[in-house]
């Protein structure tokens, strides 16, 4: 898809060129490259150990139902621990944050399983599971807001920036031995005399701030158009590219346009004056561009719902109509239909 030679993006570039027009913007799906920089973290020593103990617990029968009978005996906090999915977006946040809430429950079902549980004794290993916790709760929340429909490639850009100044902000604050932003850390290491591991975290985070920047840079290019699109108002004339300088200038001091921006920012965009053509032409690029391939995926989930096994006479036409009602955003008045329809009556 991507090669530089023989891929498609390639071919459609050559293309372009031949027939001497402008090429066509690419991007790399931003939720994609999110889950690929969360995967850098990979911290094999604590997964390795969580889906181990879990796999113990929930791939036998017997373990599991006597598991679950242990937990509601002792009223704990959840029912059940979590399987690991590696591809699901937020499976691992999740797994090991629900394996945090319950170590001492599972530690204790352990020792009577009598299955090494050494790991749950050991503090550096708990200290840096807390970590993990945190961190990946950041980034589990960021992952959640590029989600769903309509969302503008700006919009999905300024959720990344802000997730990178967070993480400046919690490499400082480790740093610093201080650990607001850290609620898990801070409540382990509040309660019993863990130590923190400052170095191995800061280097963790350095590790991320570092993959983030690295994986974004088709999005960096365009970051002066996002800000413009952001707001064409309240932008400074010498940080948008020079074509666009004259326009800005022109459209910033219009009173009614900024009243019109602030009610609907795509309405005002499409409804400028001729006069602000340039402006026009580069929300009408960005905007009509997908950020991420959420819809798409969200597409072929609900076309496998569709495509089970019971639904034996489903033909293409039926997968056609039904997957696009099942993506539609019209909501379907069933009771109406029913009352039109004629019931058939007994004789």
């Amino acid at each position: 898809m991507t090669g530089k030679n023989i891929g498609l993006q390639a071919i459609i570039i050559n293309e372009m060129k031949l027939k001497e027009l402008s090429p066509p913007l690419f991007f790399h799906c931003i939720i994609h490259q999110h889950a690929l920089c969360a995967k850098i973290m990979s911290w094999d020593s604590i997964m390795k150990e969580v889906v181990s103990i879990i796999n113990f617990i929930r791939s036998n029968g017997l373990n599991h139902r006597q598991f679950q009978s242990f937990l509601i005996e002792i009223n704990a906090e959840y029912g059940d621990v979590l399987y690991y999915t590696a591809v699901r977006w937020l499976s691992r946040g999740r797994v090991i944050e629900r394996f945090f809430m319950l170590r001492q429950e599972i530690y204790n079902f352990l020792k009577e399983k009598g299955k090494d549980a050494s790991m749950l004794e050991n503090q550096t290993w708990i200290s840096e599971l807390a970590f993990c916790v945190d961190i990946l709760k950041y980034i589990n929340e960021i992952n959640i807001k590029l989600q769903g429909k309509n969302q503008l490639i700006p919009d999905m850009w300024f959720h990344i920036k802000s997730f990178e100044m967070k993480l400046k902000l919690l490499q400082t604050h480790i740093e610093k031995n201080e650990l607001t932003h850290f609620p898990n850390c801070k409540k382990l290491f509040e309660s019993s005399e863990f130590s923190l591991s400052r170095v191995k975290f800061v280097e963790a985070i350095s590790i991320l701030q570092q993959e983030f920047n690295n994986r974004f840079q088709d999005f960096k290019r365009h970051s002066q158009y996002f800000q413009l699109l952001a707001n064409p108002f309240n932008i400074d004339v010498e940080d948008i590219p020079v074509e666009l300088q004259m326009e800005i200038i022109d459209l910033q001091p219009q009173d009614i346009l900024k009243d019109s921006f602030k009610a609907s920012p795509l309405l005002f965009f499409a409804e400028l004056p001729a006069s602000f053509s340039k402006i026009k032409n580069i929300a009408a690029k960005y905007f009509s561009m997908f950020g991420s391939t959420y819809v798409c995926e969200q597409a072929f989930s609900h076309m496998k719902k569709i495509k089970n096994p019971y639904r034996s006479r489903l033909t293409d036409d039926h997968l056609h109509r039904v997957l696009r009602a099942s993506t539609s955003n019209f909501n379907v008045e069933i009771e109406k239909i029913i009352n039109n329809i004629q019931q058939q009556k007994s004789h």
